[in-house]
């Protein structure tokens, strides 16, 4: 409901969905974006899958009143950099970009297939396509998730846990901005943060 969602913003027309990715669920996604294209007076901020946006959904995000998304960008290394991918990163930022619409950029660095020469790619990708934030962050291994278990089975967390999962001593351990995970197989966790920060 639109009215309720200005009303809580003081009825601002000017919002903010928190939601990764508006489209996670396309239908209501769709209808949403329709019902703010017929309102045609609120400029919105959210993020949304790269994998999502066509030329006809790109349409749609300018006429509903994006003004800026949030895109994940993937690994830039391994199998995940060749061709295709780093062409369709670059195509969604140019149907964005033609209708006027920002991105907010989001790359995770310290992939074990990321070496030192990943951090050039990522800047010249984020300067080539002219991304207006990049948001880059440190691959970091969360108490309960996948990554946690896989660096867990292989001893490569440098902060781990005793105990129960939920019991965390130290929150600043698990932040984008540090390396938690030990043992990469082409820099030191010194290399990935030093890279990190440069770039």
């Amino acid at each position: 409901n639109i009215p309720s969602i200005l009303s809580f913003y003081g009825n601002k027309k000017y919002v903010s969905f928190t939601d990764d990715n508006l489209l996670g669920k396309k239908s209501r996604g769709m209808s949403l974006l329709e019902k703010l294209a017929e309102r045609g007076d609120v400029a919105w901020i959210g993020g949304i899958s790269s994998d999502l946006i066509t030329e006809e959904i790109a349409d749609l995000l300018a006429a509903s009143g994006a003004v800026s998304l949030f895109i994940g960008f993937d690994k830039f290394s391994g199998d995940d950099l060749i061709g295709k991918h780093r062409n369709r990163y670059a195509n969604v930022v140019k149907l964005l970009h033609d209708r006027n619409i920002g991105i907010e950029g989001s790359v995770i660095v310290g992939h074990d297939t990321d070496t030192p020469e990943t951090f050039q790619l990522i800047h010249d990708f984020m300067i080539d396509n002219k991304i207006e934030i990049p948001s880059l962050n440190i691959l970091t291994a969360y108490p309960g998730t996948d990554v946690w278990t896989e660096m867990s089975e292989q001893g490569r967390l440098l902060f781990p846990v005793e105990g129960k999962e939920s019991d965390w001593q130290n929150w600043a351990h698990y932040t984008t901005e540090k390396v938690n995970i030990s043992g990469h197989p082409h820099m030191s966790e010194r290399e990935i943060f030093r890279n990190n920060i440069k770039l």
